[in-house]
């Protein structure tokens, strides 16, 4: 079994991330600041509550998307802190970008007004979308939020769950994060037997590590990021090791981890791959290999 090579992870992060990406990976390595984590944070919100300015870095424009507030929603959520005032005026923005149905597109028909990734094409997304709807949703539980846009958007996952299951790893992600987190454990653990029906045909999904040979795929750490994961119970615990041990081999010789898609720029994928070195060093530390 490879170890990670931490010394050479935090220099390319050192010399590569974004400062919240740099902050991120002192609090969760080092026992950095989450003041500080938030106050980066603070720096790619609008003032309509929204977050934009590439915080999703595929995405180079200022204005605020549905799937950058969901970027930021993560970062709080790997610290374990929700501003109430920062977090109430994120909901605001999801209050007034929500469909007919309670759900958010991941991206708005604005987004084409500036530079991009090819897969941010806003005719592919929906308006009420499972992703990131269950996504945005499920960090609101985790991080124990209360708001009025919430409220629908669970019913909207509940009703969409009912209707239709996950067809890719993006959204497979979304739910089981909306699962492990709703109130209703009952609910949760009732659809999320269903769904798991989903997990071998899904599209851009890696089931087993070695069809996750370079091209764009989440695999079962994305559904399960940590051990007591819902999503977690699904697989085989040497399933999962055998992930962890391929996550751990990619590793790159300059110490961050690769990215398996085209980002826009030279800048945006140095950005991306600060980001997806914390994400792996922190998937690894939840599951104690590093």
């Amino acid at each position: 079994m490879a170890d990670v090579d931490l010394d050479r992870a935090s220099d390319f992060i050192w010399r590569n991330a974004r400062l919240l990406d740099r902050l991120l990976f002192e609090h969760r390595l080092s026992g950095g600041s989450n003041e500080d984590v938030v106050h980066a944070l603070r720096a790619y919100q609008n003032d309509d509550g929204g977050f934009g300015n590439a915080l999703e870095p595929d995405l180079r424009g200022p204005i605020s998307q549905p799937i950058h507030v969901e970027m930021a929603f993560r970062v709080l959520n790997e610290i374990g802190t929700a501003p109430p005032e920062l977090v109430a005026r994120a909901c605001s923005y999801l209050v007034s970008v929500s469909g007919e149905e309670g759900g958010v597109p991941a991206i708005l028909p604005n987004v084409a007004r500036y530079p991009r990734a090819e897969h941010w094409q806003p005719h592919a997304w929906i308006a009420d979308a499972l992703n990131p709807t269950a996504m945005l949703a499920g960090l609101l539980h985790a991080l124990h939020v209360g708001h009025s846009w919430l409220d629908r958007a669970d019913a909207f996952c509940w009703r969409r769950l009912a209707e239709t299951k996950p067809g890719s790893g993006p959204e497979l992600a979304a739910v089981y994060c909306f699962l492990n987190n709703a109130p209703d454990r009952r609910r949760a653990v009732q659809v999320a037997e269903d769904v798991a029906d989903a997990i071998p045909s899904a599209g851009f999904f890696a089931l087993d590590p070695e069809d996750h040979t370079g091209e764009y795929a989440l695999t079962p750490l994305h559904l399960a990021p940590t051990p007591d994961a819902m999503a977690a119970a699904l697989f085989a615990p040497e399933l999962l090791d055998a992930h962890l041990d391929h996550l751990v081999e990619q590793q790159q010789e300059d110490g961050g981890w690769p990215v398996t898609w085209d980002p826009p720029s030279d800048g945006a994928l140095l950005e991306w791959r600060g980001r997806v070195t914390v994400d792996a060093l922190v998937t690894l530390q939840n599951y104690r290999r590093i």
